[in-house]
């Protein structure tokens, strides 16, 4: 008695090792499987009992385990589909953070195809380096992403959602990114300039920016409110009709901003009473921004740390 025990132990132990070893999905099927041949013989053994027609029993459960088969197949069919989308999507994640760039660009487009890039496959995905220089992700759903030091130059990246994005040092020069959605991201130390990279009417409430290199671009309409840019470089940049309200500006360089006309209208930006200038002092009615856009005025505003862009020891001597 005891070494029946014991092999049925140790055919259980081998029945447990199988079933480790099986991934989820052949788990799954396998579940499936046993359910409908559960099933078939739940629906034959009754009616054979009560009947006392044994012999028909088996014709009735070759006929359930008949369908049982043919439901199995679909379903395995449909799971198996489900895996080797699974399998699909890992591998353009991998190639998608590629620093070659046709590596990259190729998963990018394929990805496209398939839809995933807007409907929030790739969401919270994170790639150091990736090359995705001249890739077209207009709309695109990519909330959370990280990316650090990526190559995003001239990517087309209109009304796309990059919500709480992570792109820190990342180069984003010549990118197209009107009405994108960066509220949150972190931008620091990211190099936007140039009067190619186009951010007009992007959504950048409470981004994190500082040290951003943003010489030239174009952010008029840009909605800023409650954004750091300390230490950035706005010098030569279009802010005329942004919503600065809220804005830490300490140390930023703003020599030659536009920040009142758009194309010959006026359209003034917007500044309130918790805007951080950089001379570290809040914004007021009564402020004259020239005093930092103007490098003509009789008081223009130069910083004494050597570590900001505005340093009057870099260009102004």
């Amino acid at each position: 008695m005891g070494r029946v025990v014991d092999r049925i132990r140790n055919g259980g132990g081998k029945l447990r090792g199988q079933w480790k070893k099986q991934t989820k999905v052949q788990r799954k099927t396998l579940l499936i499987l046993g359910v409908l041949v559960a099933v078939a013989l739940v629906l034959s053994l009754p009616s054979a009992a009560l009947s006392g027609d044994w012999t028909g029993l088996f014709l009735n459960l070759g006929t359930e385990l008949g369908g049982a088969v043919v439901t199995f197949i679909l379903i395995d069919r449909i799971v198996g589909g489900d895996e080797e989308t699974e399998r699909v999507k890992q591998r353009l994640n991998r190639e998608m953070g590629s620093n070659d760039n046709g590596i990259a660009l190729n998963a990018l487009m394929e990805a496209n195809e398939h839809g995933w890039l807007h409907d929030g496959t790739f969401r919270g995905m994170g790639w150091m380096e990736p090359n995705w220089q001249g890739a077209w992700l207009v709309g695109a759903d990519l909330q959370k992403i990280g990316m650090h030091k990526g190559d995003l130059r001239d990517a087309k990246l209109v009304g796309a959602n990059l919500q709480a994005a992570f792109l820190s040092s990342s180069d984003l020069r010549g990118a197209k990114m009107r009405g994108a959605n960066l509220q949150g991201a972190e931008l620091q130390w990211a190099n936007f300039q140039g009067s190619n990279t186009d951010l007009w009417a992007a959504q950048l409430q409470g981004a994190k920016m500082w040290g951003a290199k943003m010489q030239g671009t174009i952010l008029t309409v840009a909605d800023l409110r409650g954004a750091e840019l300390i230490r950035t470089d706005l010098s030569d940049t279009n802010l005329a009709g942004a919503d600065l309200r809220g804005v830490s500006l300490q140390g930023a360089n703003l020599k030659n901003a536009e920040l009142a006309e758009i194309e010959g209208m006026r359209y003034e930006a917007k500044f309130d009473e918790t805007t951080w200038l950089p001379d570290n002092t809040l914004w007021t009615p009564e402020t004259d921004m020239g005093r930092f856009t103007n490098p003509s005025h009789p008081n223009f505003w130069r910083s004494d740390n050597s570590g900001d862009p505005s340093y009057k020891g870099l260009n102004d001597q």
